[in-house]
């Protein structure tokens, strides 16, 4: 008699391993206000949650350190530094995405992107990588999965330096694939440190 009950315990298991669940991930950040929210919801019940108003830090005095990267040069760092990640990881990202293309549902994608820097060119030029490093995730998003409901909004604030990101998505998936997913990433996170 017992074993019907272990029989019905692993069916249950394996039922609840391959069921598509929603997973709801918000994300705001705010320099300006310094701000930094995050929500990560699994079938609708919070699992984190935390929101961090960061303490005012007292201002330094600018040093002349030319060495010293600061603001729009350890950005552009950023986004080269990024990049040559990417092109190390771009089979493994494509074999990820393969699979992940039938197995997950994507019902709203949000991003909306405000950036600003002490000069009118480096907020142009920084707000055109972004730009692009933003719509070309959305795009490969969206010829991944689908959308079904996506807002994508960057745009480049010249009257205030700071940076504003909003950041709403909500996937359809099971836990089974989200198991072998994290494997996938594991790996890549291997890879690009030491790129």
């Amino acid at each position: 008699m017992w074993y019907y009950w272990l029989l019905a315990i692993v069916a249950l298991i394996v039922m609840l391993l391959y069921i598509p669940l929603p997973f709801e991930l918000e994300y705001q950040l705010d320099t300006n206000a310094d701000i930094k929210k995050l929500k990560f919801k699994i079938a609708h019940i919070t699992v984190v949650s935390s929101k961090k108003k960061k303490k005012p830090k007292p201002k330094k005095e600018k040093s002349a350190d030319p060495n010293k990267k600061k603001g729009f040069r350890a950005f552009m760092d950023a986004i080269s530094r990024v990049k040559n990640i990417m092109k190390e990881l771009k089979p493994d990202i494509a074999r990820m995405l393969g699979y992940l293309r039938k197995k997950i549902d994507c019902r709203l994608l949000r991003i909306h992107l405000e950036a600003g820097f002490d000069d009118a060119a480096k907020t142009g030029i920084a707000a055109g990588a972004a730009y692009g490093a933003v719509y070309g995730a959305a795009a490969m998003v969206y010829n991944t999965v689908g959308v079904k409901d996506m807002d994508i909004n960057v745009r480049p604030n010249f009257t205030q330096s700071g940076v504003r990101l909003y950041i709403k998505s909500i996937f359809t998936i099971s836990i089974a694939h989200i198991i072998r997913v994290v494997f996938m990433l594991l790996g890549m996170y291997r890879k690009a440190k030491r790129v």
